[in-house]
């Protein structure tokens, strides 16, 4: 049987309390705070009668709010990954955002979902039990149009099934695309390099990318390159490979399965987008979704972060599946459009399946 508890994580500056919520079956479980809805843990059993953390991040509240610029287990929205030049049109005007990237917008700007207290509550349903946030994002924040209610639930089931679903609507038309940024490391996560992990992503093609890692709008076959992971490859095996040079030696690709890849109603026939496994713990996991993209980022640059237990966190220390809308196509008219009018549901789902 699945089951929720609640503690105390913190206080915030302003002396507003800030909770955390750890949701457990009989052999797993996963922790998350309703500052920014953020992951902070996922505890796998390790065959010695213990577990280990497979998620990399911090274990204190004062760190998530003061060191976490990497966005380790993070909400993010209202717009994920990169939107270049800072700016977009939509309906005849334009709207600036932050300019926190290299003169483009990152995984929402300087004030990220990741960076506010939700309201949470305990959840039960179809997919399992744990913790239901909401929140309204307000007209003009990040510099999007529209009042977004936006509803996230973390869950999990008795088959070891973590299910992030997410619900929005609007007042006017906005842009959506909300992930979430956990890193993981099968190996527990301060299991270093995940060079030997063995990775097979079910998509033929991927985003091209120029400076500063902005697509140009050209989508382009895997074959022949170091981002075909169609068959399983450790992840080292394209470290440092001249597709990788710009991206800082590993992957910060996105792969792309068609403008939808399933239907949100039923999370238990989803598509597989991709899975990833670490031979030496035997341990699996498996990302099934409704979204057509999937942003595969391996802590490329990640460097010298004291994490959990002291464990300084280094580069390709841990690997990030974020499923997502298709980067920029708020800019480039070729890709699925990514706005949501009035009337319409944002509902996307995301299933990490352990094994």
């Amino acid at each position: 049987m699945v089951s929720v508890t609640k503690r105390e994580f913190g206080v915030l500056s302003c002396g507003t309390a800030v909770s955390l919520y750890t949701v457990r079956n009989a052999e797993m479980s996963f922790s998350a705070t309703d500052y920014g809805c953020q992951l902070t843990s996922i505890l796998l059993p390790n065959g010695r009668g213990g577990h280990d953390d497979v998620l990399l991040g911090f274990s204190s509240l004062d760190s998530i709010v003061h060191r976490n610029q990497q966005r380790f287990g993070s909400l993010i929205g209202r717009y994920a990954n990169r939107v270049a030049n800072a700016a977009f049109a939509l309906d005849g005007r334009t709207y600036r955002l932050d300019k926190n990237w290299n003169g483009h917008t990152l995984h929402g700007g300087f004030s990220g979902y990741d960076q506010v207290l939700w309201k949470a509550e305990e959840t039960d349903g179809k997919e399992g039990r744990g913790v239901r946030f909401t929140r309204t994002s307000p007209d003009g924040e990040q510099g999007y149009p529209g009042s977004l209610r936006l509803e996230v639930s973390y869950l999990l089931n008795e088959r070891n099934e973590v299910t992030l679903r997410y619900a929005a609507t609007t007042d006017k038309a906005t842009p959506v695309n909300l992930t979430n940024h956990a890193y993981f490391n099968l190996k527990g996560h301060s299991g270093g390099s995940v060079a030997n992990h063995i990775a097979q992503v079910n998509s033929t093609k991927y985003l091209e990318v120029g400076a500063h890692l902005i697509p140009t709008g050209r989508i382009l076959p895997v074959a022949g390159t170091a981002f075909d992971l169609t068959s399983p490859k450790p992840f080292g095996s394209g470290f440092g490979s001249p597709e990788l040079e710009a991206m800082l030696g590993g992957y910060d690709v996105c792969y792309c399965f068609g403008e939808k890849a399933g239907k949100a109603a039923d999370s238990g026939s989803l598509p597989v987008l991709a899975v990833v496994a670490e031979p030496d713990t035997k341990r699996t996991l498996t990302c099934r979704s409704n979204q057509p993209c999937m942003q595969l980022y391996t802590s490329n640059s990640v460097s010298g972060i004291p994490g959990k237990c002291s464990f300084v966190y280094e580069k390709f220390g841990g690997f990030c599946l974020e499923t997502q809308q298709y980067t920029n196509a708020l800019n480039v008219g070729a890709f699925p459009s990514a706005v949501l009018k009035p009337g319409e549901t944002y509902d996307a789902v995301t299933v990490y399946a352990f094994s």
